[in-house]
């Protein structure tokens, strides 16, 4: 974490830790504290991508979810894996009739989150 030399800002790393607890009851008043942090940061960098999206289509490709720093680190096999996972919970939906890749957070989603 700090180099040796570097003296660690305790009131930087308090301001942080505040903001992972806001961050974490935000998620719980969201319905999200029941997925994994794999599953929750799929969905997160979804909603991201789909924020991003200028054609108001609600649709990602998920090498543009990938490409998201929320999901950057994790492995793409485990990334696949529990995209199944979301998609088998109902959260989100292959695009039918468009191109291999593309997905959309499903209505119940939506709702849910």
């Amino acid at each position: 974490m700090a180099q040796v030399g570097c003296i660690v800002d305790t009131k930087i790393l308090g301001q942080i830790a505040q903001l992972r607890a806001l961050l974490e009851e935000m998620e719980k008043d969201f319905g999200m504290h029941e997925l994994s942090r794999n599953e929750r940061d799929i969905v997160l960098a979804f909603c991201a991508c789909i924020k991003e999206n200028k054609s108001g289509d609600n649709m990602c490709s998920t090498d543009v979810v990938r490409a998201n720093p929320i999901v950057k680190e994790i492995s793409q096999p485990t990334f696949h894996r529990t995209l199944k996972q979301l998609i088998k919970r109902g959260l989100i939906e292959r695009c039918e009739g468009f191109p291999m890749g593309l997905y959309r957070l499903s209505d119940r989603a939506s709702g849910q989150l």
